[in-house]
């Protein structure tokens, strides 16, 4: 593999897949590919890498670790529930995607321990084997193969259902806009779980619940207050987010709120971002 101009960018797309899944921001991205090119590039064109996109995933996953063990420390500190950066596809349409690029197990991954998540991600999104996981962990692979089950069983039972089906999905967010953006507590109540769960991170700039407000009814009465003033005098559009169907509201200043639904039949999981430093890239 030649260091080209398409090896370049095949590095940096890998690079930057690695750091989005563990830090789950696209700043914090773009900075693990930036610094694994220049580690990468030169040993790469040299010819001295067998296997150069294992060998970029291996740096990455490094880089991504040592920010994430900053990133847990600054996380300590934020105001209200941590949610993953959103990333609004240019497509108006929802992609057919793998499970591990979507926004419910960003949510997830985040709550495993750093080690479990890279182990994760390396097994079961970028299939290393379990050797050059240890390698990249500085694990054994029997190690290994404990922090991937365990893992996998946190994924299991934290995930909410996801919805599949694309029309679904949107037929979903669309009885839950018209619901919520009328304050009908009664309808918002029959689309809900009756233990869902509902995250806002507005982080220190905007004001909003700093803990998950649970069970279907005191959602619906917490939504049907504050939905129609969120959505006052502003757009609401559904749109794609992390390649499944969301929705936006727009003030015209900008995009103020990005929200996603997650369930099957009913919602079990509401996520609304609108700290401004996550939308500056929507």
């Amino acid at each position: 593999m030649k260091a080209s101009t398409s090896s370049h960018q095949e590095i940096r797309q890998i690079a930057f897949g690695v750091g989005y899944r563990m830090l789950g921001s696209r700043a914090d991205a773009e900075d693990i590919a930036q610094e694994t090119l220049t580690r990468v590039l030169d040993p790469i064109a040299n010819g001295e890498i067998e296997r150069p996109e294992a060998f970029t995933t291996t740096v990455a996953t490094r880089l991504a670790l040592d920010e994430l063990k900053s990133a847990r420390r600054r996380r300590e500190q934020y105001v209200g529930p941590w949610l993953p950066e959103p990333r609004i596809d240019s497509s108006p349409d929802p992609v057919e995607i793998a499970d591990d690029v979507s926004y419910a197990l960003l949510v997830v991954l985040d709550r495993l321990s750093p080690l479990e998540r890279a182990a994760f991600l390396l097994r079961d999104v970028f299939a290393l084997d379990y050797g050059d996981i240890g390698d990249a962990l500085d694990r054994s692979p029997v190690a290994v193969r404990q922090l991937v089950s365990r893992a996998r069983k946190n994924v299991r039972s934290q995930s909410a259902a996801p919805v599949h089906d694309h029309d679904e999905h949107r037929r979903l967010v669309a009885e839950f806009l018209e619901a919520a953006g009328g304050g009908d507590i009664g309808g918002i109540v029959a689309l809900l779980a009756d233990d869902a769960e509902l995250l806002h991170d507005g982080g220190a700039h905007k004001k909003a619940a700093r803990h998950p407000i649970r069970g279907s009814v005191r959602i619906a009465r917490s939504l049907a207050k504050v939905f129609p003033r969120l959505s006052a005098d502003a757009s609401i559009r559904a749109c794609v987010v992390n390649g499944e169907p969301g929705f936006s509201i727009d003030d015209g200043d900008g995009i103020r709120l990005v929200g996603l639904v997650h369930g099957v039949e009913r919602i079990e999981r509401i996520y609304f971002v609108y700290n401004p430093d996550k939308l500056t890239g929507t």
